[in-house]
C-alpha cells in the first residue's frame, strides 16, 4: 500500500479504478498558410461551434445543478465572444500567415502568464478558465476530441489529471464518477467548487500524480484528509469502507430530520436557512429543509444583465422569492460587488488591493442612487413575505446610519407613489471585518440582527487572502483571534436583544458547529446540500453544556489545541452511530 498526500479539495470517501486523462500529446507546431482569410473564417467557425457546446453546457448544469455552478460556463461563454480577443488572434494570422491553431496557442500563453502574475490564487486560477476555452477551440481547429484513454471496466471512477476542468467533470457519466484527483489545482478552483456540489469527493495539488498512479490502478481517497490509498491493504479498506458507510447512514438520517424544526437536545431552536444565488436555487433550498434565505446574493442578479437591472426587474425576482418562501424570511444582501467579483458595465478603478478598496457597501453609498433602486425594489418586495434588508461589508457606525437613511428616503419614494410596503423592514448588516467585530455593541443599537461572514472576517484577521496558496495555512477558522471575535459579535447581538447568524464556509462545517452553538449562533446559513445534516447535527447537541465547553476551547493558545478541543466536543455528540434513526 502507498499513502499519498494532497489538499483536501471536496470531502467524501471513494474508492474505484483510476482513469487518467492526459494532456494532448502532440505539440501545436507552427505553419504557414497561403489563405490568411480562409484562416481565419477556419478559426471562427470552430469558435461558433464551441460557443454552441458551451451554451448546452451552461443549459445543463443550469437545470441540473444550479445557477452558481452554471455561471461557470457563463463565463466560458462569455471569453468564447470576446471579440477583442479573437480579433488578436486573427490579426496574428493575417500579419504573420500562421495556422490558427498556433496563434490562438500563442494569444493565449499572453493572457494566461497575466493572470498566473497576479497576486490573489483567485484570478492566477482563472488562468485555468482561459486555457480551457482556448483549448476547446485548438480542439475543434484540430478536429481532436478530448484526450481520454479507455474507460477501466465497469465500476466507480476516479479521475486523475494535471488538471481539470468544470466541463472534463460534467462529460463523465455522474453514475460512474466516484472522486477526482489532481496535480494542481486549489480549493477556489472551479472543478472544486463543482464537486462539492454534486457530492464527489476531490483532491488537489498531488506531486507527480501521473507518475505515481497508473491508469486502471485500483485505490482509495478520503478527500477530507486530501490522502490517497494506492492498492490499499485489507485494515484500510475495511476503516475507510466503514466510514463511508456511517457517512451514508448519516445522509439517511439527515434527510428524515431535514423536513423538522431543529432543537437542540435542551430545546433550544436553531434556525437553518440557504444560501441563494438565483430563482432557480429556490427548490433545492426548500427540498433539503431550509427554513428561510439566510442570504440573497443579489450580485448575480446584476451578473446576469448587460445593464443595470431597473427596479421592475429586481422587484420581479425579490418577490417571486418572498412568495415562493410562503413566509420563511428572506434575506436579501444589497449588491456586493468588487475585490474578485466585476460587473462589466461598471467602471471599477484599478487597485493594488481589490479585497480592501472599493467594493460592496462603499460603493452603494458613493452612488446612492445605484443602491436607492435596489432598496425601493427590495422595499416593494416586503409586501408579499417575510423579507429583509441586509448590507455588506459595513466598518463603521457612520456607514450603517447613513445606509438606514437611504432606506428611509427609499421608503418616502415608495410613499409617495402610493406602494405598499413593510414600514418595519428589519435591517441587519454582515460582521465581515475586525473594526465591525469590535464595534458590534454599538452597531447592534442600529441593526435587527447580526449575519457573521465568515469567509472575509478570517481573511481580514488573519490579514492573509483566502485564496491564496501560499499562505493557506494562516486563513483557519480555527484561529483564536477569530473565534474570540465571533463570541463577542454574538455576546454583543444578544444583549442588545437582537439575533446572530453566521454564514460562509464555517456555517457548513460540521466539525465547528459545537463551538459556534456554545458561543450562541441563533442561525446558519449554509449551502443548501449541507442544510440536513446540519438539523441533524444540531439535533445531537446540548446547547447548556457546550457554553462552558466553548468557554475553555476560547482559552487555548495554540491551534492544536483548539483542534483537540473541537475533536472531543465532535466525537462526544456527533461520531454516534445514526443508524437507528435510519
Amino acid at each position: 500500500m502507498v499513502v499519498i498526500q494532497g489538499n483536501a479539495g471536496a470531502p467524501g470517501i471513494a474508492a474505484g479504478r483510476v482513469l487518467v486523462k492526459r494532456a494532448r500529446a502532440a505539440a501545436i507546431v507552427r505553419n504557414g498558410v497561403a489563405d490568411r482569410e480562409r484562416e481565419i473564417a477556419r478559426l471562427e467557425a470552430a469558435r461558433r461551434e464551441c460557443i454552441a457546446q458551451t451554451t448546452q453546457m451552461y443549459e445543463y448544469t443550469l437545470r441540473e445543478i444550479g445557477e452558481q455552478e452554471a455561471a461557470i460556463f457563463k463565463a466560458h461563454r462569455l471569453m468564447l465572444q470576446d471579440d477583442e480577443f479573437f480579433a488578436e488572434v486573427a490579426a496574428a494570422i493575417r500579419a504573420d500567415g500562421v495556422n490558427a491553431e498556433w496563434a490562438l496557442q500563442e494569444a493565449e500563453g499572453r493572457l494566461t502568464g497575466l493572470f498566473a502574475g497576479m497576486e490573489t490564487a483567485y484570478l492566477q486560477e482563472r488562468a485555468a478558465d482561459v486555457r480551457d476555452v482556448v483549448q476547446s477551440v485548438i480542439d475543434r481547429l484540430l478536429g481532436e476530441g478530448d484526450a481520454w484513454p479507455e474507460t477501466p471496466d465497469q465500476g466507480p471512477l476516479i479521475l486523475a489529471a494535471h488538471d481539470l476542468t468544470p466541463s472534463d467533470t460534467l462529460k463523465l457519466d455522474k453514475g460512474s464518477l466516484a472522486g477526482l484527483l489532481t496535480e494542481v489545482g486549489g480549493t477556489t478552483s472551479h472543478t472544486v467548487i463543482l464537486a462539492k456540489t454534486l457530492g464527489i469527493p476531490a483532491i488537489t495539488g498531488i506531486s507527480r500524480l501521473l507518475e505515481r498512479v497508473p491508469h486502471g490502478a485500483t485505490l482509495m481517497m478520503d478527500g477530507t484528509a486530501g490522502a490517497v490509498y494506492l492498492d490499499p491493504e485489507p485494515r484500510v479498506r475495511e476503516e475507510l469502507l466503514a466510514r463511508k458507510a456511517a457517512q451514508e447512514r448519516r445522509q439517511r438520517a439527515a434527510a428524515v430530520v431535514a423536513r423538522q424544526a431543529a432543537f437542540t437536545r435542551d430545546g433550544r431552536r436553531i434556525r437553518v436557512c440557504g444560501n441563494l444565488g438565483d430563482l432557480e436555487e429556490c427548490d433545492a433550498i426548500l427540498q433539503n429543509g431550509g427554513e428561510g434565505i439566510g442570504l440573497y446574493r443579489t450580485e448575480f442578479l446584476y451578473m446576469g444583465h448587460s445593464d443595470y437591472p431597473s427596479e421592475a426587474e429586481q422587484f420581479a425576482a425579490y418577490q417571486t422569492i418572498a412568495r415562493k418562501l410562503q413566509g420563511n424570511e428572506v434575506v436579501i444582501r444589497t449588491l456586493d460587488i468588487g475585490g474578485d467579483k466585476k460587473l462589466s458595465y461598471l467602471e471599477l478603478p484599478r487597485e493594488d488591493n481589490p479585497f480592501l478598496g472599493y467594493r460592496a457597501i462603499r460603493i452603494g453609498l458613493n452612488e446612492p442612487e445605484l443602491l436607492l433602486t435596489q432598496l425601493q425594489a427590495i422595499l416593494r418586495a416586503s409586501a408579499f413575505g417575510n423579507v429583509k434588508i441586509m448590507f455588506p461589508m459595513i466598518v463603521t457606525l457612520e456607514e450603517l446610519l447613513q445606509a438606514k437613511r437611504l432606506v428611509a428616503e427609499a421608503g418616502r419614494q415608495l410613499r409617495r407613489e402610493g406602494a405598499a410596503f413593510n414600514e418595519r423592514i428589519p435591517v441587519g448588516i454582515m460582521i465581515e471585518t475586525p473594526a465591525a467585530a469590535v464595534m458590534a455593541r454599538a452597531l447592534a443599537r442600529e441593526a435587527d440582527f447580526f449575519s457573521i461572514g465568515s469567509n472575509d472576517l478570517i481573511q481580514y484577521v488573519t490579514a492573509a487572502d483566502r485564496l491564496n496558496a501560499k499562505v493557506q495555512y494562516l486563513y483557519d477558522p480555527r484561529n483564536l483571534a477569530v473565534l474570540r471575535l465571533i463570541r463577542q459579535v454574538a455576546d454583543a447581538a444578544h444583549a442588545a436583544g437582537i439575533p446572530v447568524s453566521v454564514c460562509g464556509e464555517m456555517a457548513s462545517d460540521e466539525k465547528l458547529l459545537p463551538l459556534l452553538v456554545g458561543m450562541g449562533i441563533d442561525k446558519f446559513s449554509a449551502t443548501p446540500n449541507a442544510i440536513p445534516r446540519l438539523k441533524l447535527a444540531i439535533g445531537r447537541l446540548n446547547a447548556g453544556e457546550l457554553r462552558p465547553a466553548a468557554e475553555q476551547i476560547l482559552e487555548c493558545s495554540l491551534i492544536d489545541e483548539v483542534e483537540r478541543g473541537l475533536a472531543a466536543l465532535h466525537a462526544q455528540y456527533l461520531e454516534d452511530d445514526v443508524a437507528e434513526q435510519c
